[in-house]
């Protein structure tokens, strides 16, 4: 466990991208983050418990590396999205991924299968087909590997303007779903504190 916050969060085994709110992208296996129930597709509410849904990167970064407690503790509510897409013509669901980590949409083809189901470039995939992915060149392999059955995606979307996305649930609520999680971290961590790191909520749809 980092003596400090200074590398945050890449040192306690997750990745954040964002320009408010800021979303989890990538959890390490076996991490601190991981063992507290930290999700790609979560996004952040709070920092030692004060609201960052407005906050970019770079301020959430300053911020969470200036706390006190290490690592800082976080609320999450879990933003991904499950859509089942059936094969077009030729087996085709009408998408293009981008060579970026982890991918993201790049195009859709109109009146494609993807199209129907209302995806849209750049959401990110963060699963396909239940598996975890960070490179497009394993999405695409995962893709390619449907052979005319229909495919399941995990997609993080970004918020794209006010209303556009489900009710952040209440601070109150949020604390409360994630107590018991949040003690059963506490004692792996830092024995004796409060809890360091929050895990994520139950997705909203």
């Amino acid at each position: 466990m980092p003596a400090t916050n200074q590398g945050w969060p890449e040192a306690f085994g997750f990745k954040i991208s964002g320009t408010g709110p800021c979303y989890i992208l990538w959890v390490q296996e076996g991490s601190s983050a991981a063992a507290a129930g930290l999700r790609p597709g979560d996004e952040v509410l709070e920092i030692e418990g004060q609201p960052v849904s407005s906050l970019g990167c770079e301020a959430l970064l300053g911020l969470a590396r200036h706390c006190s407690n290490v690592p800082p503790s976080i609320g999450v509510v879990s933003r991904l999205q499950h859509v089942d897409i059936l094969p077009g013509p030729q087996g085709c669901f009408g998408f293009e991924l981008a060579s970026s980590s982890p991918p993201q949409v790049a195009s859709i083809s109109p009146d494609s299968p993807a199209a129907a189901c209302g995806i849209k470039p750049g959401d990110y995939v963060l699963e396909v087909n239940g598996m975890p992915v960070m490179l497009q060149e394993a999405a695409a392999a995962l893709v390619g590997s449907c052979h005319g059955r229909s495919l399941r995606l995990g997609l993080l979307r970004p918020q794209r303007g006010a209303g556009t996305r489900d009710p952040v649930p209440s601070a109150d609520a949020v604390h409360q779903e994630r107590k018991q999680k949040a003690q059963e971290f506490s004692r792996k961590v830092r024995p004796g504190h409060g809890a360091s790191v929050w895990g994520s909520g139950h997705p909203l749809h």
